[in-house]
């Protein structure tokens, strides 16, 4: 997943890693909804040019909730609390899960490393979704107007500014549904994707300097974006964030097309 030049072993880690961690399938069917083929413009590279066509995948409605990933920590006690590697998760891996907060059953799961969100992905017959993905899901919104996205971009940033960990939305909570059909990909967490840090990534910096170059020309829903996408490119593999949640994506058979 990462390509800087001077940090090439890690792709051949994180592979190694996940053949270790692989897990027995869920027999859960996911509550996903179809994504058709469509294009989007990219923050990269940051200039303007031709858009990203995404091919058509399926994303899971809701972000992975506690109750299910309890269920995932079941069949698979190497990543109960307590029990995932230090290799794999923070010291605060599903730290909420003490006292009340284990009653919030709807709520996003958080504190879980991108290890862990890939590996309960797989146990739930899919993967994290990538980049592309993701940004093209969340950005399939019934607006029109640069007033409309821009307002929707002062709401996410002022998420980002003030977001309680310990008070995250239940599922379906945050009021934004995609086209698709799709909730909660605004307002709620920061999620997981699969390749959280692009091959450019070693070359932009996490000041405003870039957030301004990169979104400008775009509205307040672009500078958003680039936030976010900041934000994730300055996690590590291991991070377990109260902020950090997932959901999964699931790929399409060519028959099935």
């Amino acid at each position: 997943m990462y390509v800087p030049s001077n940090r090439l072993i890690l792709p051949l880690l994180i592979g190694a890693l996940a053949l270790l961690l692989r897990v027995e399938p869920g027999s859960a069917q996911p509550d996903s909804v179809r994504i058709p083929t469509g294009v989007y413009h990219s923050l990269f590279p940051e200039v303007v040019g031709e858009p990203v066509t995404v091919p058509s995948f399926r994303l899971d409605r809701h972000a992975v909730s506690n109750e299910q990933y309890r269920e995932f920590v079941r069949e698979n006690p190497e990543w109960a609390p307590g029990q995932a590697s230090s290799l794999q998760a923070g010291e605060s891996y599903l730290k909420q899960w003490t006292g009340a907060a284990e009653t919030d059953a709807n709520r996003p799961v958080s504190n879980v490393s991108w290890f862990a969100a890939a590996s309960y992905c797989e146990w739930a017959g899919g993967r994290l979704p990538e980049l592309d993905e993701w940004e093209y899901a969340a950005q399939r919104l019934d607006l029109e107007s640069d007033a409309e996205w821009t307002g929707l971009g002062n709401d996410i940033l002022g998420w980002i500014t003030s977001v309680d960990p310990t008070r995250l939305l239940p599922q379906g909570e945050s009021g934004i549904v995609t086209l698709d059909g799709v909730e909660d990909l605004h307002l709620q967490t920061l999620e997981w994707v699969a390749d959280f840090r692009p091959p450019l990534s070693n070359e932009i910096t996490f000041d405003c300097g870039t957030a301004g170059r990169v979104a400008s020309g775009g509205n307040g829903y672009r500078y958003a974006s680039v936030i976010r996408t900041l934000t994730r490119m300055n996690l590590d593999a291991r991070t377990t964030s109260g902020t950090v949640g997932f959901r999964c994506a699931y790929d399409i058979p060519n028959d099935q097309e």
